[in-house]
Order: C-alpha cells, then structure tokens, then sequence
C-alpha cells in the first residue's frame, strides 16, 4: 500500500512540476529567442531533478521502497521495450506511421516519416522519426513489474527457509 501512495506522489510531483516548468521553460525559451517546441523536453529533465533534490531532502520514501525492486523493475522496461517489437504499426496517412511499444500496457509511441522496422532501436536510429509521446501507462507497467518482482523474491525467501528448516 505504502508503495502505492509513493507512487501516486511521485505521479502527482511529475505531472504538476512538469507542468509548472514546462510552461516556465516554454516562456523563458520564447524570450531568448530558441524555438521553445523543439526543446521543451528539458522541462522533463528538469522536473526529474527537481523531484530527486526534493525526495533527498523531505527523505520521502526512505524505508518502504525496496531500491533494487526499483531499479530491477526499470531495467525489465527498458528491456522490453529494445526486445518486444511493435505488433501492428498504424498507417496514419500517407507517409507517417505510428508504433507503440511497453508490456503490458504500451506507453511510448513513436510517430515516423516512413515505413520503418516494428523494433524500437531501429526506429529511432533510422532518421525518420518526426516526434514521440510518453503517457502515464508507463507507471501501470512499473506497478506489475515491481510487485511480480517482490513477489518472486518472497517465493525465494520462502523457499530457502524451507530448505534451512529441513537441513536442520
């Protein structure tokens, strides 16, 4: 449960200083005189920081989140999104295409200029893709991959107290 409710305040800390900053950025781009669209996806980066310094020094999440389920379960979702291609790129019209990838839920969308692989490297290094959007699915895959995660680990416990117990 406690996981839970850390997530949703990560969730809720990410969405609103993302937003907050994105439109600081936007406007602080505009009046330097950068095209603000094409590089608002420091906002992102600078939201990510601003949750770090913020969970190191309130000591958020400090003793209820097990850190190497956390790490485990973002290695496995970048893992499945280089190995598990893209079922069935849509055709959106005549020259872009769109391929969705994560498991369970799909997060990560690419949208291409051409017809290019169904795998994710492919696709991103071949030069033809023209934009990309994350959604909060991403956070419905990190809940199954942690959770399947703490639980294959107390199966493990359980397993080598079994073993402890019958060797005597």
């Amino acid at each position: 449960m406690k996981i839970g409710l850390e997530l949703m305040r990560f969730i809720l800390l990410l969405f609103v200083g993302g937003t907050v900053l994105s439109i600081v950025t936007f406007f602080v781009y505009s009046l330097i005189g950068i095209d603000a669209e094409k590089y608002l996806w420091t906002s992102f980066i600078f939201a990510l920081i601003f949750i770090y310094i913020l969970y190191k020094k309130r000591g958020w999440g400090k003793g209820y989140i097990d850190s190497r389920a956390v790490w485990v379960s973002i290695s496995v979702i970048i893992l499945f999104i280089l190995v598990i291609p893209d079922r069935s790129p849509e055709h959106l019209h005549t020259v872009k295409y769109m391929y969705s990838y994560g498991f369970p839920f799909q997060f990560l969308t690419l949208y291409g200029e051409n017809n290019g692989s169904s795998f994710f490297i492919s696709n991103l290094f071949s030069g033809g893709v023209s934009s990309w959007v994350m959604n909060s699915q991403i956070f419905g895959n990190f809940f199954v991959v942690y959770f399947a995660f703490q639980f294959l680990l107390k199966v493990r416990e359980r397993k080598v107290q079994n073993l402890d117990l019958e060797r005597g």
